[in-house]
């Protein structure tokens, strides 16, 4: 049986935005708008953009959530919060959490003043390692990391380099094109 790896299904960096690891906030969100506007080969938007270290590697990445979660500190700094979302609470709980926190309840013009400052390097450091994996790894954890990580995409690497993506968006392709595949 063709066991699936990583790098069977990861996606080049090309066409993904770049920015530097000294960047804005706000130039984060500018790349991100750009790659919105533009298809990859499968018709996909660019969701994300690649972080670079002075050296021009990519050394993380961004989307829109990381964005949001950056301008309400507590979500950054909440262990509680963060340990507790993966064990299933309810939606209900989680929200009295949210709640007693006051996330989000000063207005949105507050949000100039909550983004400036902050650099693209500042949230790509407070990044976990679960958003890297090896192009070595079975699809299958994978998969696994996908989605206890809550990732729409993992940093593939190399010998410690990164080298791709891996897009959450491709690995649904897959498992549904092998799913109308099976003859039950």
């Amino acid at each position: 049986m063709e066991t699936i790896k990583v790098k069977d299904l990861m996606r080049p960096f090309e066409g993904y935005p770049r920015v530097s690891e000294d960047a804005s906030l706000f130039e984060a969100v500018q790349a991100l708008e750009e790659g919105s506007k533009r298809l990859d080969d499968k018709g996909h938007r660019f969701m994300a953009a690649l972080v670079c270290n002075k050296a021009g590697k990519v050394i993380g990445k961004l989307n829109r959530m990381d964005v949001l979660t950056c301008l309400e500190p507590e979500y950054l700094t909440n262990e509680e919060l963060k340990k507790v979302s993966r064990f299933g609470l309810t939606p209900e709980f989680l929200h009295s959490m949210l709640d007693g926190l006051d996330l989000w309840k000063a207005p949105l013009q507050d949000i100039c003043r909550k983004s400036y400052g902050k650099t693209v390097g500042e949230l790509v450091s407070q990044q976990s390692s679960t958003v890297f994996i090896d192009a070595d790894i079975p699809l299958g954890k994978a998969v696994h990391q996908i989605i206890m990580s809550r990732c729409q995409a993992l940093i593939v690497t190399s010998s410690g380099e990164a080298i791709g993506l891996l897009r959450l968006v491709d690995v649904f392709d897959q498992v549904a094109a092998k799913m109308k595949a099976c003859q039950i």
